[in-house]
């Protein structure tokens, strides 16, 4: 995913090679080179697969909990680290940036919500179900990225209109808009 304002570019998480992360940029007319960080959401490779080399080429500073940073395979490589405690806040050029645990089978995954020039943007991934305190991060969010295993697997069994997906339906609403957002998690996960 890719996040960017005027001054500040930031790609989150790279589970793709290098070559298709640098390609799919260009498409939307961005440069590799422009990045100023990666953020991590967690260590699984759909997730990281591309994100040593990139960074090798890059030498952007990568944002990333001092718990999952252990678990990337870094070979000889010494990224330039940002490693920060789950939970915190933290600011990458004009965007600051919330950091909050999720629920998944990772060290220590995360989710973000990004703040600039008046806009929040809520990405959370591979969500095994919606706790309370991902609803609390979420709040007054303008836009809401969201992965979420157990939709995935149903609409891979059932197809995007499986019996009971539609029950599995998350309605978004954010305070700006009088209109619901449904997302049914069609599409697949590694």
């Amino acid at each position: 995913m890719f996040i960017r304002t005027e001054r500040t570019r930031i790609l989150v998480d790279a589970g793709l090679s290098k070559r298709d992360i640098i390609a799919r940029l260009a498409v939307i007319g961005e440069q590799a080179e422009q990045l100023d960080a990666i953020l991590v959401t967690h260590e699984h490779s759909d997730h990281v697969s591309g994100l040593v080399t990139l960074a090798k080429q890059l030498n952007v500073p990568i944002y990333i909990t001092r718990l999952t940073a252990p678990a990337i395979p870094w070979g000889e490589y010494t990224p330039k680290l940002d490693c920060f405690q789950a939970g915190t806040t933290f600011t990458v050029g004009d965007i600051d940036v919330d950091s909050f645990t999720i629920p998944h089978d990772a060290i220590d995954p995360v989710g973000f919500c990004f703040r600039a020039q008046g806009i929040k943007i809520g990405i959370v991934t591979d969500l095994g179900y919606m706790p309370d305190s991902i609803k609390f991060h979420l709040r007054g969010a303008d836009l809401l990225v969201l992965e979420s295993i157990p939709l995935v697997r149903e609409a891979a069994r059932h197809g995007p209109q499986g019996p009971s997906l539609e029950r599995h339906r998350f309605r978004f609403h954010t305070p700006r808009s009088r209109h619901h957002h449904q997302h049914s998690g069609a599409g697949p996960h590694q």
